[in-house]
């Protein structure tokens, strides 16, 4: 549906300095040109007319109320510190809704176990309020930096992560969110609106997911259960046929109840890039790196073409005996090899999974961004669970990368999705980047997998191959938000 937005205009942005104050409402360039640009592939950003930044649920509704009545597009960011598939980049100028001065942690309930959020709350800021309160309370978190806010992954990116808990949404409980027409609603019941997830009707929890169907002011989400040990196992694989044995040896610990989660499948560049840099006296950056070159980094850092890294935690006990079954089951794929964990602790992103698998954020997987110096796209699918269709998705994946001059990277946060990055450098190469990153996701599309998670730039493909979902959808966009004003661009239902 194509929708007509008016401008932002001198009386419009009075009328947003009277809810949140002359400071706190912004036109220069200097600013607004700021909100344009991130590590992704996608030039389709607009510079926004107006950025705000309201400290409270009711100005954020008072903002709405008066988008809505004039219908200026208004797009949503917590941080902007997630990388490569989540800045929410604006795409039809309009208000540029900054919501980091919301930064509250509302309530810590030691009792019932959960807390309370607002959107600019960050990872890090999390964990050190928990910390300062004496509790060891562990979260899951994203491979994205610390600086990211919890609102963002958990609910605006759908997060997925390295805990037994893989999907972050199932720690939520409870949000509070401000409709496109300035209305004030809690998903809980009144008395416990965080406590719990849903009473009375269906749960609509889920519809505020990847969605642009309101904006969300809090948020509860529950700590991991406490764990009395964690202990780790890392194997890998010297050909790249061979992540058949890794995928199906993955599998086979989830479906025996071995492992619930917490551990990633990774191919040799999604470790080799945290620590090396790509050698450009050898290709240029126009082509993909010979095997020789590859097998030299390999044999430098004591991996082969895929690696696979689980961690497991409960009692001393328990960790012992799924350790002894991981082994047992290990042996009946001679694919697999140990590796010294002593040497791949060296390697930055082994011990950033394994801090992640532990609940603690860190900022190794930024070093991703450092292999070519230049910018990040991620593209993730869902479900691979079998080892012949990932081996069939690699080779896809490969020739694309080596077509475009790239090198194909990727990982898998097993048992739920595969997350691949294509890695360049900015701005020469992200022509061709985007040419590959079509290509990858046309490709993924026609094998009939469901594509979670991606730049906006590859938008209108996905969505066009959604069916009578997208109808679905758009017919709750309608009803929630008739002039679409919330988030244009993303998610254009």
């Amino acid at each position: 549906m194509l929708t007509m937005y008016n401008r932002v205009t001198e009386r419009i942005v009075k009328m947003l300095v009277d809810v949140v104050g002359d400071e706190n409402v912004h036109t220069e360039e200097a600013i607004l040109i700021g909100y344009t640009r991130d590590a992704g592939i996608s030039d389709e950003s607009v510079m926004p007319e107006v950025v705000v930044r309201p400290a409270s649920t009711q100005e954020v509704s008072a903002i709405v109320k008066i988008a809505n009545k004039e219908k200026i597009p208004i797009t949503v960011i917590s941080s902007g510190k997630d990388i490569g598939d989540a800045t929410h980049l604006p795409t039809c100028g309009g208000i540029l809704l900054d919501l980091k001065r919301m930064d509250k942690i509302v309530e810590v309930n030691e009792k019932f176990r959960y807390v309370v959020v607002e959107p600019g709350v960050t990872f890090y800021q999390l964990y050190r309020e928990i910390w300062k309160r004496g509790l060891n309370w562990r979260f899951a978190v994203p491979s994205a930096p610390p600086a990211t806010t919890i609102v963002g992954n958990y609910v605006g990116v759908g997060g997925v992560g390295f805990t037994v808990r893989t999907a972050h949404f199932n720690l939520v409980s409870g949000m509070e969110i401000v409709l496109p027409n300035g209305e004030v609603v809690y998903t809980g019941p009144k008395k416990a609106p965080y406590g719990v997830s849903w009473g009375f009707g269906p749960l609509i929890d889920g519809l505020f997911v990847q969605g642009n169907f309101g904006i969300i002011t809090k948020l509860g989400i529950k700590p991991l259960k406490e764990w009395e040990c964690f202990d780790w196992f890392i194997y890998s694989v010297d050909r790249f046929e061979d992540v058949v044995s890794c995928v199906d040896f993955s599998m086979s610990l989830f479906q025996k109840g071995i492992m619930r989660g917490c551990y990633t499948l990774y191919n040799w560049l999604a470790l080799i890039a945290s620590v090396e840099t790509y050698p450009w006296e050898i290709t240029e950056g126009k082509r993909s790196l010979p095997e020789d070159v590859r097998r030299r980094f390999m044999e430098k850092h004591g991996v082969g073409w895929w690696v696979v890294l689980g961690g497991l935690c409960g009692t001393k006990e328990n960790v012992e005996r799924r350790l002894s079954l991981v082994e047992k089951e290990a042996k009946k794929y001679p694919a697999l090899s140990q590796l010294d964990k002593k040497e791949v602790l060296k390697i930055p992103e082994i011990d950033h999974k394994l801090k992640a698998m532990q609940g603690l954020p860190t900022r190794a997987e930024s070093n991703w961004l450092s292999w070519r110096g230049g910018g990040l796209v991620w593209y993730s699918s869902q479900p691979i669970m079998d080892g012949k269709e990932a081996l069939m998705l690699a080779r896809i994946y490969e020739q694309i990368h080596s077509k475009y001059g790239f090198d194909y990277s990727t990982k898998y946060v097993l048992p739920t999705v595969q997350s691949g990055f294509l890695l360049f450098k900015q701005p020469k190469e992200k022509e061709r980047a985007r040419k590959a990153y079509m290509e990858i996701i046309e490709k993924t599309l026609d094998a009939g997998f469901i594509i979670r998670r991606y730049d906006v730039y590859a938008e209108p493909l996905i969505l066009s191959r959604l069916g009578p979902l997208r109808d679905v959808f758009s017919r709750i966009k309608e009803a929630f938000d008739p002039n679409r004003i919330i988030n244009p661009g993303m998610h254009i239902w």
